[in-house]
């Protein structure tokens, strides 16, 4: 029953976490007088929808008055005669659209959202079940997707790249499905774009010859949905070419055409910039107060990760492999992603699964890395503004408006622990696997062979 008491400790400490954040910020806004009483990580628009649809005239509440505008958007964006119109250019790559272009069969967005959520769903409780063996681990294995906050933020959002391109990946890393594993990720990278990093799963076991062979097709894959499809079903695909460019960094964002480069610009939109500017907000307390700040932080670090270090007495022979490159895959997706937001924590699906199901048995650090995915993944979107107003009562107009939330230290700080813990368990698999070269197991000739 270990793998079950797994499970339902993560299960547990993911419903515990979640309340105590929640019970801060009603603190925080009920006492504190906090101007961020909106729950800004439930919510995450505004009561008008979207605004970067062309026509407008399209949009529709879909449940109530929430327009869910990821979804709202991109159900627009279908229904004209390219998704990449000049006044109002898609930030997703055309393969996104190849992929939903049955949406545009729907009458409406609100019928079109009901089946793609409830495929989010069926898909969902199929990919965590499809990683579990065991009956009774397969049961409970889909309340990993109803437990998980970043699926439900997707919802919200109704951005469902993020939650269709996490589960295909997820589902690539199962038994079953490795040898589909090529167009199962060329079909998640193109829904979701910084799920490119997941790439790297492609040199997880196997050959060099068939890791060539498997990348080949699927950049074949890759291709074929976001390059050739869209030349020739889309009346402008003339005008591709400068969407390429623009996509790479090539051509300014002022071009009319695609993707704006600043969407894809990792420095001034990354979570480590975000953790960065954080820490410039918190100048006003002074140099010593935030170099104590800083201190504090790597202090944590260092401390989680002597703290797992001391228990690794017992798994210094355990190799080092599919797992651990998910978690890798998964932390620089959210870390260097400037989509990431709280839907973008999605990523991190990959490596949980993996670290629940049996394949985690045999990682290192299992249980500081669930701890770690489960202290990232609850709502931490608290505003600190309030409680550093009491703490330090800064001088009037001292504090930026675009002052940091919890996350933004609590999720960087998190992910960068599991790299660094990451990469001394690559370090020790490799120094076992010299000496176990260099000192071969010897038969005995006195026992039978």
């Amino acid at each position: 029953m270990n793998g079950t008491a797994k499970l339902y400790q993560f299960l547990i400490a993911v419903l515990v976490l979640s309340t105590m954040f929640l019970i801060a910020q009603t603190a925080m806004s009920s006492y504190f007088d906090s101007s961020s009483s909106t729950y800004p990580y439930l919510i995450a628009e505004g009561s008008n929808g979207p605004d970067d649809i062309g026509p407008l005239e399209c949009k529709t509440r879909i449940l109530g008055g929430h327009y869910f505008g990821d979804f709202q958007s991109e159900y627009c964006r279908m229904r004209q005669v390219t998704p990449y119109p000049i006044d109002r250019p898609s930030s997703y790559w055309p393969g996104f659209y190849v992929i939903s272009g049955l949406l545009v069969l729907f009458p409406s967005s609100v019928s079109a959202f009901r089946v793609v959520m409830l495929l989010a769903f069926v898909f969902g409780t199929y990919v965590m079940r499809s990683h579990f063996v065991r009956k009774d681990l397969a049961k409970l294995a889909p309340l990993l997707i109803f437990t998980f906050f970043p699926f439900w933020f997707a919802i919200d959002r109704g951005n469902y790249g993020w939650i269709f391109g996490s589960l295909l990946v997820s589902l690539a890393t199962t038994k079953s499905a490795r040898s589909q594993r090529y167009w199962i990720i060329a079909v998640a990278i193109s829904l979701k774009f910084p799920l490119a990093v997941f790439g790297l799963l492609f040199f997880a076991d196997g050959s060099w010859k068939a890791r060539f062979k498997e990348l080949s097709k699927f950049f074949g894959i890759f291709v074929f949905l976001n390059f050739l499809f869209p030349v020739l079903q889309w009346s402008g695909a003339q005008y591709w070419p400068k969407t390429v460019l623009r996509v790479q960094g090539l051509m300014p964002g002022e071009s009319s055409i695609g993707v704006t480069s600043g969407d894809f610009d990792l420095y001034t939109r990354s979570d480590i910039h975000a953790l960065l500017t954080s820490f410039q907000r918190f100048s006003f307390i002074g140099e010593f107060k935030l170099i104590a700040f800083k201190a504090i932080l790597l202090g944590i670090i260092a401390l989680v990760i002597f703290l797992s270090i001391r228990k690794l007495s017992e798994h210094e022979n355990r190799n080092w492999g599919l797992v651990e490159l998910s978690i890798v895959s998964g932390c620089l997706s959210v870390l260097l992603s400037p989509f990431s937001f709280s839907y973008g924590l999605m990523a991190l699906l990959v490596p949980l699964v993996l670290l629940l199901s049996p394949q985690g048995d045999a990682v290192r650090f299992r249980n500081t890395y669930l701890m770690l995915l489960a202290v990232s993944s609850v709502p931490n979107a608290i505003p600190l503004r309030s409680m550093s107003e009491l703490l330090f009562h800064p001088i009037e107009g001292s504090m930026k408006a675009d002052f940091p939330d919890l996350g933004n230290f609590l999720i960087p700080v998190s992910l960068i622990t599991m790299l660094l813990l990451v990469a001394y368990s690559a370090v020790l698999s490799y120094l076992s696997t010299k000496e176990t070269q260099h000192n071969p197991v010897v038969a005995n000739v006195d026992q039978p062979q």
